[in-house]
Formats: structure tokens, sequence, C-alpha cells
């Protein structure tokens, strides 16, 4: 289940989806159930303590800033696992 970004190495997660140890490299941490998790999400690096946010509680608590659309305009969301818990989605707030 290797992916670009380098040697896959244990990282410090589990997966949320099989309770396995995520691997990880220079960019995403993945597993072998399918679970692939983006370290740069639209051009925007993830901190980790999101990244664990994310894992842990389903969502990040709060809107992440920085992120760079494909037209290049710059906007906010709150990250959350998808239903399969495999990967990230978007959720914007309803402004």
């Amino acid at each position: 289940f290797a992916d670009g970004g380098g040697v896959l190495t244990e990282s410090k997660f589990m997966c949320p989806s099989c309770k396995n140890v995520l691997m990880e490299n220079d960019e995403h941490y993945v597993c072998e159930c399918g679970c692939n998790i983006p370290k740069v999400l639209c051009k925007k690096k993830i901190a980790e303590q999101f990244i664990e946010e994310i894992l842990y509680d389903g969502a990040t608590s709060r809107e992440v800033h920085g992120f760079i659309s494909k037209k290049n305009k710059p906007f906010s969301a709150k990250l959350a696992l998808s239903a399969d818990k495999k990967r990230i989605e978007f959720l914007f707030s309803d402004k």
C-alpha cells in the first residue's frame, strides 16, 4: 500500500477505520485498509494537532485557515473524517 512521498514508517497514530497503526511518509498517513490522510491539503500543511483531533474526535474543533482552492482562492473550513473513516472531508460553516 505504498504511496508517493517516500519510505513508510510507523506513525504515533492509530487508523480510525481498522485500529491498526497508521504508517506515514512525507505526504500521507496511510493504512492497508485504504485509509489515507494527507499531510498537505489544498496547499496547506495540516498541523499534527489537527490530525490528532480528526483521528480521535472525528473533526477539528475549529476552522482551519489557509487553504487554497483549485481556482487559487483562499478558504477556511473544519476538517472531518469521512463516513467510512478513511479520508478527510471539508465542513463549511453556514455564513
